[in-house]
């Protein structure tokens, strides 16, 4: 029944605006989700986060899955790749930080293979060209289209990991 869907769609809405997304009620379609690349990326991340082991990617909606669409060996790997290079770094990230990172890798492929490319402010992409975490996240993609098709990744990007690996620093990361 419709009052049965309240509360769950009060909750998709409430969980889309916390990441300043915006939400349209679309007649005999229902609900579009709007708002920057980056923004739905992290949305999508975390959602992709809190569903992992309890659905089944045929029990998801075909939009989401097609972000989130990878078979299983294929996201080992990736993660393996990724934690290669970052293992070979000076930094330490939390183990939940890898496990979502890993996961948004693959949501940022598949969304950059649909032509759905990161636009950040100049002023960000210039901070981050000058923290060290630019060059692992930049290694990070090379090694990744080095085993994968569709990781070749443009500067903004780089920029955005290197964001998400500021994040997911450990604590007892203390740099020399």
């Amino acid at each position: 029944s419709r009052g049965a869907l309240r509360a769950p769609l009060r909750e998709a809405v409430t969980f889309c605006e916390s990441f300043h997304l915006q939400v349209t009620s679309i007649p005999g379609q229902g609900l579009r989700v709007t708002g920057e690349e980056h923004l739905l990326r992290l949305a999508a991340t975390e959602l992709f986060e809190m569903h992992f082991h309890t659905m089944e990617l045929e029990q998801a909606d075909e939009n989401y899955a097609k972000w989130v669409e990878c078979d299983s060996k294929e996201r080992q790997d990736i993660r393996h790749t990724f934690l290669a290079v970052l293992r070979e770094s000076p930094f330490a990230l939390l183990d939940m930080s890898t496990q979502r990172i890993a996961r948004y890798l693959v949501l940022a492929r598949n969304r950059c293979r649909a032509g759905m490319g990161i636009h950040l402010p100049h002023a960000w992409v210039r901070e981050v060209h000058t923290s060290p975490l630019y060059e692992v996240a930049d290694r990070i993609y090379t090694a990744l289209a080095q085993q994968f098709d569709d990781f070749r990744m443009d500067d903004e990007e780089v920029c955005f990991l290197a964001i998400l690996l500021m994040i997911g620093l450990s604590p007892s990361y203390h740099p020399a």
